[in-house]
Formats: C-alpha cells, sequence, structure tokens
C-alpha cells in the first residue's frame, strides 16, 4: 500500500509546485491591478528611471481629437526585453481616460472591470507591443506604462514610462511644450559652445584641478521625442552624463529614435573648462533641420559637479513666418538632473532615491553651494551656445531671417590679452588615443601632438585633448566610480644638498575615488638637481698601463684628469704602483728525456686589476722517443699583479637596486647597499655601506580587505654569487585558512645582492700554492715536484716555484722505465658550429665538435685525450619569445540562484587572468563560466 501511495505524493508535490510557481507570477489577467500595479506580493516598490522602456504614440503632434483612435507604442529603446506590462490612461484628475483596444490578442489584452487597462497575455520576453486606445475624453490625458523586466523587477512611470497629451488647440502643463512648424524645405546650422565658467566669473569654490565641460551631446529630432526636459526625470543616459560625462548611453538612445532624430549633435570635450578663443577653438557641430524635426536639444555636464548640467532642451529652429531662424543665442546656467544630493562641485557621491525631476540651479539652493548668493536671484552664465544657419535648400514657403555678420568678440574673455593680435600656433597631427585610465568603470583618455612653430608672443598650450572612456572589465560590486582625480603636484622640494648628486621631489593625492586599485597614474615624481660637483671633481683613473718589462718585478702607471676645480685641487693625476708579468725569470724546467716540445706560449693577461693573481702558459709536444712517456702538453703558472695594492682604502662596488618598500601603501622606506670589494688595510673599512629613502605606494584604505593573506616574509636567501653581483629571493605562502580559493600559493620577490670578493691584505711573507702530485721516475729512476708562489710582499723577493728532487725506489724505478710507449694523439678538424639551443630570448649555446683519429701504432687509451668539444654563447633570431595568456584556477561554483518562480537556476564560476599573451603567445580562453541547476522544491 505504502508503494501504491508514493507517486500520488509525488503527483500532488508537483502540482502544489506548479501552483505556487503561478503564485508569483500571476495568472494572466490578473497580474496587475486598476491602478497599474503588480498585484502579487512578491514585488516590492518600483525602480528608479524607466531603464530605456519608452511609450510612444504616433499622430499627436499637435495634440488628439476626441473620440479618435490612435495606436500606443510600448517599446525598449535598447537590448533589454520586458516580460509584463500595463498601460494606463488616466485624466488630470485621475479617472479613468478612454479605453483600450486589442492589436494583437496574443500579445496584449484589457483588463476586466478596467477599460482604462491593457496589459500582457503571456509572460513570454517581448521589446515592444501596441494596443489601441480611443480618446473619449476632453482635456488632457496621461498614458502611464508599468513594465515587468524580469524577477522583481519592474518600473513604473518615470522618464520615458508616462506619456502627457492634450486635446488638440488646448494647452496646459501637461502637453508638450513643442510647436508646430510650417517652414519649408531644410536648413543647416552650426551650434558653437563657449564655455564662461572661470575663477574670475564664478569665484566661489571654483575647483583647483580638473575643471572641464564634457563632450556635448544632442539632436535635431521632432515633438515626440524628449531628450530632456524641466520637469520630467533623467533617463538613464542623461543621468550617466550628468554624473560621469559618458555620453555613449545617450548618444544610443538618440539613434534608437530613428524617425524622429534628423542629426546626432557630439562635439569633443573640453579641458580644461574655461580656455580663451585665441589658444583654442571652442567645440562646434553641424546639424540639419526640417519641417517635422526642427526641434534642437543638447547638453553637457560640468565637471567636476555631482549631477550639474547646462543645455538647450526643445529649441525651435522654425519661425512663426515659416520661415527658418539665422541666429540664436542662449547663456545657460547650470540645472539639476536629480540623481545625486551633492550640493558643491567636489560633493562625494550621495544618490538621489528616488529620482527627483530635473530643475535649474538657483542662488538659494543650499548655503554650500558655489551659486549661493543671497544678494541676487541670478546666477551668471556659466556657457553659451550660439546656433547660426549655413544654408537653406529645397522649395521655402516663406520669409527665413537674415544670418547676422560673423562677430569675432561673441564672448568677453575675463583675461585681458592686450592689443597684440597673436600669431597662430602651428600643431603636429594627433596621436592616437591613449588607453582609458582605468580598468572598469569610467575614466579618461588622453591625445597630444606636438608644436611645430611658436611664436615668442603666443605660448601654445593645445597639446593635449582628455575625453571620458570607459574601463573594458566590470568593477567589483558595480561600483562604477573609477575616474580618477587627483590632487595638484606639491611644490618641487628644495634639493638635500648644495653640491654633487641630489635629487628634488614631488608629490600629489589621490582625492577620487578610494578605489586607488583602479587609478595608475604616479603619485610621486623624482627630478635630478643640476648641482656643481663638491669640492674638487676628477675624472675616474684609467686602467694600469701595461707591465713594461716581460718577467720580474717593474713598474707601471695610470692617469686621471680633473672635471672642476675651486682653486684647492691639490691630490695627484698620476699614480705609480709594482706591477709583475711573471716570476719565472730563470726558468727551472725539468725537462723530460726523449720528449721534445714547442716553445712556451706568452703569459695570459692578469685577470686581477690590483692585488696578486695567477698567469698561465703553456707549450705542446711536438715529437716523442719511442721509449718516452711524454704529455701532450705541459702548463706553468705564475703569480702576476696588475699593480700591487688597490689604491683606494676601502673600494666598494657598484649600488644594488632600491629594495622593495616596506610598506604596501602610505609612506615607507627604502635602501640599497654597495659592498666592500677590495682595501689596503681590511680592519678599518665597513663591510658594505647603505643608503635609505622614504617611499610612497598610494594612500592606505582602511576598508579595503584583500581576498588573499599571506603569511610574513621569509628572510632573504643567500646571495647567488660568493663574489660580486648576483641575486637573492625571498618567498612568503598563503595563509589558506582565511584566504579564498583562488589565490596564488606563495608570492616570490627578487633583488640584487653583492658580495665583496675576497681580497688578501698586504703580504709580509712568501706564500706558496701546495705540492703537486710526485712526477713519474724518470730514466735515471728520480722524480720530483714542486709548487708556485701564491702571495708576495712588495718589498721582497721571492723564488717563483719550490722545487724537491728524491730517488725513486727499485719497484717505482722498474715500473717507470718499462712503461709503453705513448702514442701522439691526433685529433680531426672542428666541425661547424651547431644550431642555437633556443629559438627565443637572450640566452642559448651552439656547439661544436670534433674526433680523436686511431693511430696505428697505438691504442686510444694510450693518448692524451685532448679537448674534443667547444660550446659557445649564442643570440636567437628574435629576443621575444611568446608568452601565454596565464590564468589562475577556477573559483568554486556560486550558489544555484533560485527564486521562487523557477525550477532551474544559474551557477557561475570565473577565474582571473594574471597575465596577458604577448608575442603571439596563446589566448585567454574564456574567463566565466555558467551552468544551470536544480532549484529545491
Amino acid at each position: 500500500m505504502g508503494s501504491l501511495c508514493f507517486p500520488y505524493i509525488l503527483v500532488c508535490c508537483l502540482f502544489a509546485t506548479i501552483s505556487i510557481s503561478k503564485g508569483q507570477l500571476g495568472t494572466v489577467g490578473d497580474q496587475f491591478n486598476c491602478q497599474g500595479d503588480p498585484s502579487n506580493k512578491y514585488y516590492s516598490a518600483p525602480r528608479n528611471g524607466d531603464n530605456g522602456f519608452q511609450i510612444k504614440i504616433d499622430g499627436v503632434e499637435r495634440g488628439f481629437e476626441p473620440e479618435q483612435e490612435y495606436i500606443v507604442t510600448l517599446q525598449s529603446t535598447g537590448q533589454i526585453s520586458f516580460r509584463g506590462f500595463a498601460l494606463r490612461a488616466v485624466a488630470t484628475d485621475n479617472q479613468a481616460a478612454g479605453s483600450f483596444a486589442v492589436v494583437n490578442k496574443y500579445m496584449a489584452q484589457v483588463k476586466r472591470g478596467c477599460p482604462n487597462v491593457a496589459t500582457h497575455v503571456t509572460n513570454g520576453k517581448k521589446s515592444r507591443v501596441q494596443v489601441r486606445w480611443r480618446a473619449s475624453v476632453s482635456g488632457c490625458v496621461q498614458i502611464i506604462g508599468s513594465v515587468i523586466q524580469k524577477g522583481p523587477i519592474w518600473f513604473k512611470g518615470k522618464g520615458g514610462l508616462t506619456f502627457n497629451i492634450c486635446v488638440r488647440n488646448q494647452t496646459t502643463s501637461l502637453a508638450p511644450n513643442t510647436t508646430g512648424c510650417c517652414a519649408c524645405g531644410t536648413a543647416r546650422y552650426r551650434m558653437t559652445f563657449y564655455g564662461l565658467w572661470s575663477p574670475q566669473s564664478h569665484p566661489i569654490d571654483y575647483p583647483p584641478y580638473s575643471t572641464h565641460w564634457s563632450n556635448i551631446v544632442g539632436a535635431s529630432h521632432s515633438g515626440n521625442y524628449i531628450i530632456w526636459e524641466y520637469g520630467g526625470y533623467a533617463s538613464d543616459g542623461v543621468q550617466k552624463v550628468a554624473e560621469w560625462g559618458w555620453v555613449g548611453n545617450v548618444e544610443s538612445e538618440i539613434r534608437a529614435h530613428t524617425d524622429d532624430v534628423l542629426s546626432v549633435i557630439k562635439t569633443k570635450a573640453q579641458w580644461p573648462a574655461y580656455e580663451p578663443r585665441n589658444i583654442r577653438e571652442p567645440p562646434s557641430d553641424e546639424f540639419g533641420v526640417d519641417q517635422e524635426r526642427h526641434l534642437v536639444t543638447a547638453l553637457t555636464m560640468l565637471g567636476p559637479s555631482p549631477d550639474w548640467n547646462v543645455g538647450i532642451t526643445k529649441e525651435s529652429m522654425c519661425t512663426e513666418s515659416c520661415g527658418w531662424a539665422g541666429e540664436r543665442r542662449y547663456d545657460l546656467v547650470p540645472w539639476d538632473a536629480g540623481t545625486d544630493n551633492g550640493v558643491s562641485y567636489m560633493s562625494p557621491n550621495s544618490p538621489t532615491d528616488p529620482h527627483e525631476p530635473i530643475r535649474p540651479l538657483t542662488t538659494s539652493d543650499h548655503p554650500h553651494s558655489p551659486f549661493f548668493n543671497q544678494n541676487s536671484s541670478q546666477i551668471p552664465p556659466v556657457a553659451r551656445i550660439i546656433i547660426r544657419r549655413l544654408s537653406i535648400s529645397d522649395d521655402q514657403c516663406g520669409d527665413s531671417e537674415m544670418v547676422p555678420e560673423d562677430n569675432a568678440d561673441v564672448i568677453e574673455t575675463p583675461i585681458s590679452l592686450g592689443n597684440v593680435v597673436p600669431q597662430p600656433c602651428m600643431y603636429a597631427e594627433w596621436s592616437n588615443w591613449s588607453e582609458c585610465g582605468v580598468t572598469c568603470g569610467w575614466g579618461i583618455k588622453i591625445r597630444t601632438r606636438m608644436v611645430k612653430f611658436q611664436p615668442d608672443s603666443n605660448p601654445c598650450e593645445a597639446t593635449m585633448e582628455k575625453e571620458i572612456c570607459q574601463g573594458s572589465d566590470e568593477c567589483e560590486g558595480g561600483n562604477d566610480a573609477t575616474i580618477c582625480l587627483y590632487s595638484d603636484w606639491t611644490t618641487w622640494s628644495a634639493c638635500g644638498l648644495t653640491c654633487g648628486a641630489s635629487l628634488r621631489i614631488r608629490t600629489r593625492l589621490l582625492k577620487w575615488p578610494s578605489e586607488e586599485r583602479n587609478c595608475h597614474d604616479p603619485l610621486k615624481e623624482m627630478l635630478k638637481c643640476n648641482l656643481p660637483p663638491c669640492g674638487c671633481s676628477y675624472s675616474k683613473w684609467s686602467e694600469w698601463m701595461p707591465c713594461p718589462v716581460t718577467c720580474g718585478f717593474g713598474q707601471t702607471i695610470r692617469k686621471r684628469s680633473i672635471e672642476s676645480d675651486n682653486g684647492n685641487c691639490s691630490e695627484p693625476m698620476t699614480q705609480t704602483t709594482q706591477c709583475l708579468r711573471s716570476m719565472l725569470c730563470d726558468e727551472e724546467t725539468v725537462e723530460m728525456r726523449g720528449c721534445q716540445y714547442s716553445p712556451w706560449s706568452d703569459w695570459t693577461h692578469c685577470p686581477v686589476t690590483c692585488g696578486p693573481g695567477q698567469t698561465f702558459r703553456k707549450r705542446v709536444l711536438l715529437r716523442s722517443a719511442a721509449s718516452s712517456t711524454c704529455k701532450g702538453f705541459q702548463m706553468e703558472n705564475s703569480k702576476c699583479m696588475t699593480s700591487s695594492s688597490c689604491l683606494e682604502s676601502c673600494q666598494y662596488g657598484d649600488w644594488s637596486e632600491w629594495m622593495p618598500c616596506s610598506e604596501s601603501c602610505g609612506v615607507g622606506s627604502t635602501l640599497r647597499k654597495k659592498f666592500l670589494i677590495g682595501s689596503s688595510d681590511g680592519n678599518a673599512c665597513q663591510g658594505f655601506v647603505m643608503q635609505r629613502s622614504a617611499c610612497h605606494n598610494g594612500p592606505c584604505d582602511v576598508q579595503q580587505i584583500s581576498d588573499c593573506t599571506f603569511l610574513p616574509w621569509s628572510a632573504w636567501m643567500p646571495c647567488s654569487v660568493t663574489c660580486g653581483k648576483g641575486e637573492t629571493l625571498r618567498k612568503r605562502f598563503l595563509n589558506r585558512t582565511v584566504s579564498a580559493e583562488n589565490c596564488l600559493e606563495f608570492e616570490m620577490e627578487k633583488n640584487r645582492c653583492m658580495v665583496s670578493c675576497d681580497v688578501s691584505p698586504v703580504a709580509t711573507q712568501c706564500t706558496y700554492t701546495e705540492w703537486t702530485q710526485w712526477m713519474p721516475c724518470s730514466s735515471t729512476c728520480e722524480t720530483f715536484r714542486k709548487r708556485a708562489l701564491k702571495i708576495a710582499p712588495p718589498d721582497r723577493y721571492c723564488k717563483p716555484f719550490m722545487m724537491e728532487r728524491r730517488n725513486c725506489s727499485s719497484t717505482e724505478c722498474s715500473r717507470g722505465t718499462n712503461t709503453s710507449r705513448s702514442e701522439i694523439c691526433e685529433v680531426s678538424s672542428w666541425q661547424p658550429w651547431g644550431s642555437c639551443s633556443v629559438t627565443c630570448g637572450r640566452r642559448g649555446v651552439a656547439t661544436r665538435t670534433r674526433q680523436l683519429l686511431r693511430s696505428p701504432f697505438a691504442p686510444l687509451s694510450a693518448c692524451e685525450v685532448p679537448q674534443l668539444a667547444q660550446r659557445k654563447r649564442c643570440k636567437p633570431a628574435t629576443l621575444k619569445c611568446p608568452r601565454n595568456c596565464l590564468l589562475s584556477t577556477w573559483s568554486k561554483w556560486s550558489k544555484c540562484n533560485c527564486t521562487r518562480r523557477r525550477h532551474h537556476g544559474l551557477q557561475i564560476r570565473t577565474r582571473k587572468r594574471r597575465s596577458r599573451a604577448r608575442f603571439n603567445g596563446r589566448l585567454c580562453g574564456p574567463r566565466k563560466q555558467k551552468r544551470t541547476c536544480v532549484c529545491p522544491a
């Protein structure tokens, strides 16, 4: 019985689940009530704005005719779709106004019991719906739209989701502020923008840096389309302009209204905000108008500011005489977009929730406002727009205005430029735009150009342009506040010294935003001081002259010159020291009977620049008697000395690189070292000399929490060399207990190091190497061993080597005299050099070989084998090796994104890019993956 009940229970659970899901979404026809609100408690308050959704009604430019039927369209101006909707027609007293009828019964229906409300039929995706509306009322009407985008996200009545319309020939506050146009043909205009906002015209709290006007954006359009208007709400695109200066969204919104827009207006940004006309031409653009699309709207951000713009809206170029305007001038004051609560230029972000209507700023807004003025009710204009007609075309039917003569002094500059007519500057072509200054959110990009000709009386400063840009990645947490604003540079610090080498430093602070990880411009700059040398300045010593003798001790010199003389230079310009080419003047070479060798080669170059060293010479076997055992070559070593001592009392190597800053943020310290490499008095010199300096890694953000936490750094490892320059490193390992899953296992830092080479103190007695092995017994049953001179005092003569002789024992003598004859080893010619061991990079090795030839007189084992292989460094064809993209490991799958209306959700996992692909390396794969998951019942 239990097994039979189980399927019934399962079916019941399934029906219950479906019922709950339908309850969340709402059944067809009752998801919206008669007020246009969702009837289910699943939905909270609507979101701000219209999110690009818009209501449009054709044929009502001058109002509607009572009892006529019109097509009402609800559409998305972007790529966003919606699931559900409601359209509600109400009069000024909030009573029902007219009635709706269906165009497509599969897309829309009339709300039962509410003929003035139309709603959706299904919850499928849609981007455009149409219904019929019969205007069975008089007066003014509002068509209010409600849109369910997805899940609990919905919008109502803001921005484009409200359409105001009045009966024809009746004007109220709800009617659009547009008039019809009776002009014929088309006209062409140029709009020019003049920035007046300057420290002289608006001195209160004028920002000390980053003043600018964003790109001006606008259009010539019909009365059916509104970009912005006083009393309306800012669209998403207008908000982006007002807060960030980003015009891309508004431009997309404008281009989506192809039927209502004739020309798109767009100019470059202006940095700084105020510039006299003789320095740079003001931004301008051309546009066209016709009878239907005769209105002009434009806007630009005043920056920095919370959400302040200037602009014109719905200005008609059509005249009452059915002609076209000649010229129009507009003095502009700033207006508030209603999306941010800031009251001053540098106010921090404070979003307005819900959004407020667009309104002009006044002199009585807030005591902290830069425009606050109790003695005046007018804000001085911050900008001016001049629209001048360029041409008219096609058939004209009215009287157009005359275009006034061009007047160059359209703007009274607050800076006196005198009566000198400046010569024009000549510039090279603009460079390409730089990369965006941030990795995510909104930033700044620049381009520059060189000055080709600069007159003496006129500075040429128009060498840089800036524009707002958007980073390539999404910011963490959706925070796009990443335009980097910096304080002014501090004045250059004084040079720390009055002579010699010194640096001047200046710094600045990142004032906004606090997420300095997205800002890359330097906060510290250093400049070398051009100071005279301290006291007498000498050049470096030249190399020691070659030792003038062929053996034994001699005298050598070196020189230097005076680079700067303060009158007290008394140190010698030359130095003399003892040198030694070789100690072997009286050669005591033991000749092996029956062995004939070539003459000795020259002594090799002494490998040290000061103090004692070792030099070598050799000779090779030419022929040997049949009864003799001869080595293939003989080698001798001897003491050599380029100079008898290192003349500087303490001689140090080069400075190491600066070590990493002791602090990851804020002000820390760094140091560098140089190590002792030679001394005439080792006890009087320190092993190294150290310099310290301040360093700065940007301001600290105490609220920033890293996802990856590491243990403390280990100690620096021993230097990679025992003498001279090398490298050292240290590591720190991941603290797994408090770190995320996708962190590196360890981090490593490298640094340069230097180890002082062992320089022997001045010798007081002769020092020799260890004894060699006893040589094989000769034909006279004698053997010998020797040792060479290692260190000799400058004022004492030492024998170049010492030798001991002894008689061989009877066994040794018998073995030494009866050895088989030795064979002279013969080798082939060297083979050509092989190919480089690497195809790219900097370090490669090439090898060549030769072979040992078989002798007809003795086996090869009787030969003394010479060198059969040689290696040398080589350079590959290219120094740039391909570098593949490096990605981190995948993060864990996120939790299943379930809602109460769905049976399936989504899971996401990501991975980060550690390094980009370079030089044709393998490109990065996807960094984000999605998969479906089953939601629990």
